[in-house]
């Protein structure tokens, strides 16, 4: 695919993205401002109070910290020295948490990377960190990167491969320490990509619109896949394991994936398949909490959901247009968001059980503004969530779950 197309694709979709709640970096309070476009996040979630430390390694805390609700203000500082251009992250002007590095500056053909910088660790560098960089012939990363970021004006084809660092990697999966940040050479037909053990990260774009990857073994050891790894790859099945931190629109439009399981540990699905319209089969954890934003936006084959006892709240346009014939409601639900089974037009019938005590303007019985003929939700007490839909000209009934049809 040739870059101005890959350009124009990845401009859209972040259009798209950004209306599902997709900020980031993007949202950030500058205490300095850039000259140029604030780094884009590959990270969100709905939690809005730093989790716990994970036991091992320490410095996963950082990912953590990044996957804090980000439409919460970030500041951050814009700093150069000798060799880079780099941006400070923190949730207040005076406390720093991390770093990205945004460009190489120096002129040494030998690089490395530091694993701090002001006293904050580096956890991330831009995708084009080296594009104008052809001399760098050996490049040392810290143990502390957990990402690769895709910026705004990077290219999926241009990570490290202008440099001379570049060329001496065998073809394949190539690493930046433990991130794997792109394939070296053609990829064959039907690949199944394997990352090597301790991989703990796979960089914004990585595999991009690479048709021919139909499958990934992912270790144990990853914790982030970062924004649009996946997206328009030939997957065709998935298996996310339950160490796995953060996914935010890796896997959108893998038009040709069938079937996504999650491994137990999971607590939140990100917007992550969006436009995965032969999804069908969808194996949700017992420990899942929270269904973002936009998570299944036009899974048109996705024609079932069951909620495990543990999810407490699913996201606005979280199935939005989905081929949805049939939705269990967990008891223990607690906030189904505005539209969040907007425009599932097959779906006649929802039971809402009385742990629902939060909700969105019209998460469903609606297309496009239009009432969805028939449809009826089901409750299991009287309650104002009862009223709200009756006065948006929904038909409401008290009833069990087994009454739903």
């Amino acid at each position: 695919m040739k870059k101005t197309q890959i350009v124009a694709i990845l401009l859209a979709t972040l259009c798209l993205f950004t209306a599902c709640g997709a900020t980031g970096f993007e949202s950030a309070t500058p205490t300095t401002k850039p000259d140029d476009t604030t780094p884009e996040s590959p990270l969100t979630t709905e939690d809005t109070s730093i989790l716990e430390t994970p036991a091992a390694p320490e410095m996963d805390r950082y990912v953590e910290m990044l996957a804090l609700d980000a439409r919460k203000d970030f500041f951050y500082e814009k700093g150069t020295n000798d060799e880079f251009v780099y941006l400070t992250y923190s949730y207040t002007p005076k406390e720093m948490y991390f770093v990205i590095i945004k460009e190489y500056t120096g002129s040494s053909p030998s690089v490395t990377i530091p694993d701090s910088l002001e006293g904050s660790p580096v956890v991330g560098f831009y995708h084009n960190m080296f594009e104008q960089c052809s001399f760098v012939e050996d490049i040392s990363f810290p143990d502390t990167l957990r990402t690769v970021i895709m910026s705004s004006s990077a290219e999926s084809d241009i990570c490290l491969d202008n440099t001379k660092w570049y060329h001496n990697q065998p073809d394949g999966i190539y690493y930046a320490g433990n991130i794997a940040v792109g394939y070296k050479g053609d990829i064959p037909t039907d690949t199944v990509l394997t990352f090597r053990e301790g991989t703990i990260g796979i960089g914004g774009g990585a595999f991009f619109s690479q048709d021919n990857i139909t499958g990934i073994q992912i270790p144990e050891s990853m914790i982030i896949i970062g924004r649009h790894a996946f997206q328009y790859a030939g997957l065709t099945e998935l298996h996310i394991p339950g160490t796995m931190m953060l996914f935010d629109h890796a896997f959108n439009s893998c038009r040709a994936l069938t079937s996504v399981s999650f491994g137990e540990g999971i607590e939140t699905i990100y917007a992550a398949f969006s436009g995965c319209s032969a999804l069908s089969q969808l194996s949700l954890p017992s420990t899942l909490v929270t269904i973002e934003d936009c998570a299944f936006i036009d899974c048109e084959s996705l024609l079932s959901v069951q909620l495990p006892d543990s999810t407490k709240t699913i996201g606005e346009r979280a199935f939005q247009g989905a081929g949805l014939i049939e939705v269990s409601l967990n008891e223990g639900l607690s906030y189904i968001k505005d539209e969040a089974f907007d425009g599932c037009v097959s779906l006649q019938s929802v039971y809402i059980p009385g742990s629902v005590d939060s909700f969105g303007s019209i998460p469903f019985g609606y297309n496009n503004e239009k009432l969805i003929d028939g449809f009826v939700a089901v409750f299991e007490k009287e309650c104002s969530f009862k009223d709200h839909l009756e006065d948006k000209g929904i038909t409401c009934r008290i009833g069990t779950r087994e009454s739903v049809q």
